[in-house]
Order: structure tokens, then sequence, then C-alpha cells
């Protein structure tokens, strides 16, 4: 159970966050256009620190008139695609929390619980979509038919 559970934990962190895809594997809810000001000062140390946008006339964040997508894009150099990745910390502590011979779980730990909680609110990732699930039954009925073999 173990090794099946490090393997959905796998799956979902590809497709969530490489792939850019939900629940359903459609891409994630596109990042907001309304413009925006970001703070200079860091009130967390998982934040990206702006880049590009305008300085705003009190020098203490930067503006973007394209929103968060604008941000996003101008802090990471990357294209514009959302993989829910800001500093890594969710994606990290996306994990195999416990497993027994019959059961696993796998979610969040740290801080990132009440983060990711949020996200996928807006975004769902937490869980297998229809291509995760169609995958996962072939591999557990194998892994199955080889520890029934066993003995």
């Amino acid at each position: 159970m173990g090794e099946l559970a490090q393997n959905v934990t796998a799956a979902v962190d590809i497709r969530a966050f490489s792939k850019g895809l939900d629940t359903d594997d459609v891409p994630h809810k596109p990042y907001s256009v309304k413009p925006i000001y970001i703070s200079l000062k860091s009130d967390t140390a998982r934040r990206l620190k702006p880049k590009g946008g305008r300085l705003s006339r009190s020098g203490k964040s930067v503006f973007y008139a394209g929103g968060y997508a604008h941000y996003k894009a101008a802090s990471t150099r990357t294209v514009r695609k959302v993989t829910l990745t800001l500093s890594g910390q969710m994606r990290r502590a996306f994990r195999v929390l416990r497993f027994s011979k019959a059961a696993a779980t796998i979610g969040l730990t740290g801080q990132a619980k009440t983060y990711g909680s949020f996200v996928n609110e807006a975004r769902p990732w937490i869980g297998l979509s229809p291509s995760n699930r169609k995958l996962y039954r072939t591999k557990l009925q194998k892994m199955l038919r080889r520890n029934l073999s066993k003995g």
C-alpha cells in the first residue's frame, strides 16, 4: 500500500504542478488579470520577489496592470500556465502521511496544510482525476496479482 500511495502522490504532483491540470484533467482556472499592487516588503519568505511591473509612487510596492497573472509571469519568467507553484513549499508538503496493509492517507503537512486547502477550493488539485483513476486501477490490479501469487 505504501508503494501505491507513493505512486499516486507522484501522479497527482505531476498532473497538478507540472502539467497544470485539475482533478477533472482540465487546465487550472487562469490567474487573475485584475490590476494589483505587490508589496516589496515580504511578509513571508515564501513569496516571489516582484520583478517587472511598475514601481509605485511610494516605492513600497510594484503595480502590475495585468494582475496576478502578470506578476507571476514577470517574477518567474515562465509561461502563464497555472502550475500552483510559488515557492514549492506546497508541492514539497504533499506526501504520504500514513499507510497500512489496507489503506493509505495522502495529504499536506506543516504550514502548507492550511494554504493548500484554500488553493484546492479555488483550483481543485488534491485527489485523483479520471486519468489518474484509470492508470491506478490497472496498477492496483497488477500489484494485487503480484502480491497474491507470492502467497
